[in-house]
């Protein structure tokens, strides 16, 4: 590299000054015309001092009465959007004038500070769009206010559709006018420094300046001789740590680029090659815009001059963020220090570069991903979430906290939120021992009543969950409410309605205890009269039958099989009305095995039909052997009983799986049924076909029901008239 062009060698090591000065020029030098002189200069300095502190006081007040009426601009803006918002609310036309005067004062408003900022061209630029923008919002705000004195916007709805969609621009204007503030806080401390430096100036010289002029004289000579052989010294020294330091800056990673008061490269480390792309033999001497896009060509042209000329320095030792433009075209994020100094009656800029597009795609990546939940958390209706300080006072609130406790955010942002308790509940200290166990344990749940604005109770279940930094410390909570208050209602009539329900089902326990009760002492108190009837009948057949007609005999016949059929229905009613206090006594059991045992018994009642039995694989099952042998023995009775006009009677008995359920089945081939009277089949007296074609009772399939019922089974049937019949149960547990 150049060493011409090496910001390092600047202002290099001199030459080693003489050590030989002649005594004429000593007196020159330091002669007694030199106090005289200095206290002149003194004189004059001090009376340009004063003139400096009266002009940088009058700076300080003009920035500061800028500050002040930017201040009363917002204010009056803030008075107008109120106006508006509360005539569109209410309609009382008192807000109406008071949103039409601060309309007014804010364009008087802008021409005052258009003419104390005369001699700023930024501000001026900034108040110019100001104007433009607050123009647009009281004309937006005109137009509604017009509709809403028109009537248009009678409806709540619509008034807060209208507020919605008025689109303001006061985000914008508060960042415009905080950069106005920005500037005049620079301007103004710039001032005020420069006031203070021009008293202290003044102070120093009035003060310091007489005793240098005496003692110059002693010291002049000594001072002389040290200065100028520390001079030597240092310069050695310079030289051998400008060679460090240019070692030091080479090898950095961060970009270190300098440049002279044209605005010229001069110095490029290899860290600002890796970042920007060039090399430095192609930037040396150029501009600096070559590394800026072009849109900050001309900012950075007038910063530089406006340097130049005024000497501020606003930028100078701090770390500003940046976009720059790399060799290949792409831009990205830096952070820029810069540092300034003088050298040789010229300045020079050096700047500390570091590439942060990574850490930007982060904290971009970070903004979208807290955007998204800000938006999804006040978004939700169903739930209260809000956050809470570290004392329990909330900092935010969202659409269901206002749905559900009936608070606006404006009217409980900074309450506490013991203000959701009732009294009772904060006199026992409830809030402050949720908080407490939040705290403790990191999360606690809790419901119980609480208090709406309107006053009016509901259920809530309520998390609050403690958030902490980093380091540990309590930074505050997370509190999410849900109102369950129609749960909590429908859990009460629930209990009512079981409460209800058990009490009506003792009721039914004890109605069917009596009448079970009451229907085996009926049967038990007939069976005496009707075995007189069949016995005094058979007597009467016997002993006196020679002396009857043939039609006598043919009563006492009707008398004794009436009397038989209803000591068989007396049986059955007793056996039906037992299985209601039969306990089971369930064990692992064949149902082959009880079929095949039931078949055995029926066969020889039947030896002179001809009969078909089809016999399948059954299951095992868990059941009461006893009363599932009875359920086979009616349903294969019914089977024999209905296929009685078959030449050949085929009965079929198997199992089979329906929608995951095992199922048995007894098929037969006899007279069948009408389906439309499918109901009726398994009811207690109920018989489809005449007891002067088949005999029976009319209890043997109500038994069936009764005792798969019992089984946690169920029963059916499908038939078809002549086409035979089909009975179908199922039992609660089978084994396999």
């Amino acid at each position: 590299m150049n060493k011409e062009n090496d910001p390092c060698l600047i202002d290099a090591a001199p030459t080693k000054p003489h050590r030989h000065y002649l005594v004429g020029d000593k007196l020159t030098i330091f002669g007694f015309g030199i106090p005289l002189i200095i206290l002149i200069f003194l004189a004059a300095l001090s009376y340009q001092s004063i003139q400096r502190l009266r002009e940088h006081a009058g700076g300080v007040e003009h920035t500061q009465q800028v500050q002040i009426e930017l201040e009363q601009l917002m204010s009056i803006y803030a008075n107008a959007r109120i106006g508006w918002r509360s005539f569109l609310i209410t309609g009382n036309s008192e807000y109406q004038q008071k949103y039409e005067a601060a309309a007014q004062a804010i364009q008087l408003k802008i021409q005052s500070l258009k003419t104390l900022n005369t001699d700023n061209t930024r501000q001026q630029t900034r108040l110019s769009s100001f104007s433009s923008m607050v123009n647009d919002d009281i004309a937006a705000m005109r137009d509604s206010i017009k509709r809403k004195a028109a009537g248009t916007l009678a409806q709540p709805s619509n008034i807060v559709d209208q507020l919605n969609s008025v689109k303001l621009n006061s985000i914008e204007l508060t960042a415009l006018t905080q950069k106005m503030k920005e500037e005049e806080d620079t301007l103004l401390a710039i001032r005020v420094g420069q006031s203070e430096d021009s008293a202290n100036h003044t102070k120093l010289i009035l003060i310091v300046g007489n005793i240098l002029s005496l003692t110059l004289l002693v010291l002049a000579f000594v001072c002389w001789r040290q200065e100028a052989q520390r001079r030597w010294t240092a310069e050695e020294a310079r030289s051998k740590n400008e060679e460090h330091f240019r070692s030091v800056i080479q090898s950095a990673n961060d970009a270190v680029i300098s440049a002279n008061g044209s605005g010229d490269i001069i110095f490029w480390n290899e860290g600002a090659h890796k970042i920007f792309g060039y090399l430095d033999q192609e930037v040396l001497g150029k501009p600096l815009t070559l590394l800026m896009p072009e849109r900050y060509h001309a900012a950075h042209s007038h910063g530089m001059q406006r340097f130049l000329t005024t000497g501020e320095k606003h930028v100078i030792g701090k770390t500003i963020e940046l976009r720059a433009l790399k060799k290949n075209g792409t831009e990205f994020s830096m952070e820029i220090s810069l540092a300034q100094w003088q050298s040789g009656g010229e300045t020079f800029f050096s700047a500390l570069i570091r590439d942060i597009t990574d850490r930007k795609q982060v904290e971009e990546a970070a903004l979208r991903s807290e955007e998204r939940f800000r938006l999804m958390v006040e978004s939700v209706v169903d739930y209260a979430i809000l956050m809470l300080d570290a004392e329990g006072h909330i900092v935010s609130w969202n659409a269901g906290a206002e749905r559900i406790k009936g608070y606006r955010a404006d009217e409980i942002l900074g309450q506490h939120f013991s203000r959701f308790y009732s009294s009772e509940d904060i006199e026992q200290g409830k809030p402050v021992y949720e908080i407490a166990g939040a705290t403790a344990n990191g999360r606690f749940e809790d419901e119980g009543w609480r208090v709406r604005k309107d006053g009016t109770l509901f259920w809530a279940n309520v998390i609050i969950t403690a958030i902490r930094s980093a380091d540990g410390g309590l930074r505050g909570f997370v509190k999410v409410t849900r109102d369950l208050t129609e749960r909590k209602q429908a859990e009460a009539k629930i209990l009512s309605l079981n409460a209800g329900l058990q009490t009506r089902t003792t009721e039914l326990m004890a109605a069917n205890t009596d009448l079970e009760a009451f229907s085996y002492s009926v049967a038990h108190d007939l069976r005496s009269p009707l075995r007189k009837i069949v016995g005094y009948s058979t007597l009467l057949t016997e002993e006196h039958g020679t002396q009857l007609d043939p039609g006598a005999h043919t009563y006492l016949r009707k008398v004794r099989e009436g009397a038989l059929r209803m000591a068989d229905l007396v049986d059955n009613l007793l056996n039906l009305a037992k299985l209601g206090k039969k306990e089971l006594s369930s064990q692992s059991t064949s149902l082959n095995t009880i079929l095949q045992s039931v078949i055995e018994e029926l066969q020889s009642d039947y030896n002179d039909r001809q009969i078909e039995w089809r016999i399948g694989e059954l299951f095992i099952a868990n059941c009461d052997p006893g009363l599932i042998k009875q359920v086979f023995a009616n349903l294969l009775l019914n089977a024999l009983k209905y296929t009685r006009h078959r030449e050949l009677a085929i009965i079929e008995i198997g199992s089979t799986v329906i929608n995951s359920e095992r199922v048995v089945f007894v098929r037969d081939n006899g007279i069948g049924f009408d389906m439309q009277y499918v109901g009726k089949l398994f009811k207690v007296f109920e018989r489809l076909h005449g007891n002067d074609r088949f005999e029976g009772t009319g209890i043997g399939l109500a038994t069936v029901e009764r005792i798969i019922r019992k089984h946690d089974g169920r029963v059916w049937a499908e038939g078809e008239s002549e086409r035979g019949a089909t009975f179908f149960f199922t039992l609660g547990s089978f084994v396999e």
